[in-house]
């Protein structure tokens, strides 16, 4: 895991105090004289300029781990430069004061080693050497970057036991500058960090310091104190150690998460495991289904503690969601446009419930439609809007022996495909300021359900429009005709007419018309005028003919009976029904849904111009005709 101001690749540096020890050459020895080593002609210090101590960094200790994986310190070898107080220095800017020779890790002591040589034809350099020669300059610090950082949290553990959380481990960085410096960090600002200089996190190039005035850097300061007070007092969180420690609000947002997911742990026992459930969504659950029942809707498992808000108005409601969010609000005094306003904000309680509560007034009213087209047709999956090709694989040859030592034959197979297409379907309506005062709740049930009724229909009347349109199909003949051996003799519904229309789907071929299917209709599709007629035909022991008493009724019980009265639509005339397959055996009609969502969708908003909120209610689906082969028609005969 990591935390955001903890980012790769940004710029740090950190300071070391003491670590600075002159070197001479090899002809010199430690009991050289002044005057020898001051004919010397190289300004060397031995410095050690990283090591595994921790340091605290936006509130959160920060440790550089020092292994070969780790730390890369080919950029230091290879363009490393020695700086002085890393280029900040008006006087002395990002030009470098010197070179940096015999850079090295030590695995053993866990730090980084250097000779860093001051330019001694450069009076700066010379000057800097002085003050390091006689004291006054103790510190050496290194600019670097992290590309890959590991978090432990508190009392976490390191595999190898070397970290102990919490901490922010540099498990890969790059060291690219050494400088000599004058000024040591300010422990109370942040290790690695001068009193004048803030790293600024909100820069669109986190790799660039900013040095901010006094002011500015106070109103920072307050800025973050006030945050932090903000955020701990919502938690009952004593905020005080987080101010004192330097920690940013990233960190105190990090650290209430930790303490939530432990306060809230599972409780488990032997063989079992037992979720708590927060007490915030048993309030929403319980509000719901009481806001639910109170509208009428017939719940058939109501949430536990619902009947303590069935007979609650929506400005009681309101009153609660406000209290349970801030005990400081005195939601009972105020008036309903003050109530609804403070109500009505996608993070309270009070919008979550009226969202919840339409959303299952549309699952329940989509579960209870009088439609009939999902019974004998398929169901499609879109992933977009674009058109998709749907293809008929042409069924296999037949299976030829292969004589010993023989080849197998190859065979080929033929494709047809269709276009299927989804479109968007919705309506809007919304709870207005009025409908909130009057407590309207129609809108929670009636409304709803009006909309996904009229979405249903609007999938039922496309299915069997495309029965009664009889359209043209992509060979060029309509569906029912006699090129595609599906449309039978206009009579009545009879053992006749039945054994007609069973014998043309089993005889049905495949696509390269060399094969017979054996396609068994599995539905009768008619018109309520027809519902006696037919359901004599499935469900009589005897042959309804009529012609022999003694005779059974060989469709009897064979197929399911559809009756639905956009069949005919209403049109004069002969009526006519219809034979279909199973669409496991043969897909005739698909109805394609986007992503499989087969119920309406609900989207809402707060309405600020009507001071209420808005509802959008749409549906994205699309009917296609996909075989002809799966499908039977019988003119019906008039009167």
């Amino acid at each position: 895991m990591l935390i955001d101001k903890f980012q790769k690749n940004q710029q740090m540096n950190r300071t070391i105090i003491g670590t600075i020890t002159r070197s001479v050459s090899d002809n010199n020895s430690e009991n050289s004289t002044e005057s020898q080593q001051a004919e010397n002609s190289e300004i060397r210090y031995k410095v050690s300029f990283s090591s595994e101590e921790p340091y605290n960094r936006w509130g959160m200790l920060e440790i550089l781990q020092h292994s070969k994986d780790a730390v890369n310190l080919e950029t230091l070898i290879t363009t490393g430069v020695l700086l002085y107080h890393h280029g900040r220095d008006s006087n002395y800017g990002y030009l470098p004061i010197g070179g940096i020779e015999n850079i090295a890790l030590d695995e053993t002591q866990r730090r980084c080693t250097a000779d860093i040589l001051l330019d001694k034809d450069d009076e700066d350099a010379v000057k800097i050497a002085q003050k390091i020669d006689k004291g006054y300059i103790k510190g050496i610090s290194v600019g670097y970057s992290v590309q890959e950082w590991q978090i432990y949290q508190e009392n976490e553990k390191s595999a190898d036991g070397r970290y102990v959380g919490p901490c922010a481990v540099a498990t890969k960085w790059t060291p690219y500058e050494i400088s000599v410096e004058p000024v040591p960090a300010d422990k109370t600002v942040g290790i690695g960090r001068s009193q004048s200089q803030i790293i600024d996190n909100n820069m669109e190039d986190n790799n660039m310091f900013k040095t901010q005035d006094t002011e500015e850097a106070l109103r920072i300061e307050r800025e973050r104190v006030k945050n932090i007070m903000e955020r701990c007092a919502t938690f009952g969180i004593d905020g005080k150690p987080f101010i004192e420690s330097g920690a940013t609000i990233e960190r105190v947002n990090d650290e209430i998460l930790r303490r939530m997911e432990q306060e809230n742990k599972p409780v488990t026992t032997a063989g079992s495991v037992q979720i708590t459930v927060d007490e915030e969504d048993k309030f929403r659950r319980a509000a719901t289904d009481g806001l639910l029942q109170r509208s009428g809707l017939n719940l058939t498992k109501p949430a536990d503690g619902s009947n303590e808000f069935r007979g609650m108005r929506l400005r009681d409601l309101a009153i609660e969601c406000l209290q349970r969010s801030s005990s400081n609000i005195k939601a009972t005094r105020m008036s309903d446009f003050e109530l609804f306003r403070s109500a009505l904000s996608p993070s309270n309680a009070f919008t979550s419930i009226l969202d919840n509560s339409i959303n299952k007034s549309i699952a329940t009213a989509y579960a209870t439609q009088p439609t009939t087209y999902q019974n004998w047709t398929a169901e499609g999956n879109n992933p977009d809007f674009k058109p998709k090709k749907i293809y008929k694989i042409s069924e296999a040859g037949t299976l030829e022996e292969v004589q010993q030592n023989g080849e197998f034959k190859h065979d080929e197979m033929t494709d047809e495909s269709v276009t299927s297409i989804l479109a968007t379907f919705g309506k809007s309506f919304g709870f207005t300021r009025q409908a909130l005062i009057n407590d309207d709740l129609d809108i929670i049930s009636k409304i709803p359900l009006a909309y996904v009724r009229a979405a249903e229909r609007a999938k039922n009347r496309a299915v069997y429009n495309l029965l009664r349109s009889n359209p043209v199909m992509e060979d060029g003949h309509q569906l029912f005709s006699s090129e595609h051996k599906n449309l039978g003799t206009a009579a009545k519904p009879s053992t006749a007419s039945y054994q007609e229309a069973y014998a043309a789907m089993m005889h049905q071929k495949n696509l390269r018309g060399e094969e017979t299917l054996n396609i068994t209709p599995a539905f009768v599709i008619a018109d309520p005028l027809q519902f006696a007629d037919h359901s004599v035909m499935l469900n009589s022991v005897a042959d309804p003919s009529g012609n022999n008493a003694g005779r059974f009724n060989a469709f009897g019980g064979m197929m399911s009976l559809i009756v639905d009265a956009e069949v005919n639509g209403g049109a004069k005339g002969a009526i006519p029904y219809y034979f279909a397959a199973s669409p496991q055996e043969c897909e005739s009609i698909i109805v394609s849904y986007l992503n499989g969502n087969k119920s309406p969708v609900l989207s809402s908003q707060v309405d600020f111009d009507t001071l209420g909120i808005k509802y959008n209610i749409y549906h994205d689906f699309g009917v296609t005709l996909a075989d002809y082969r799966g499908l039977y028609k019988n003119p019906g005969l008039e009167g």
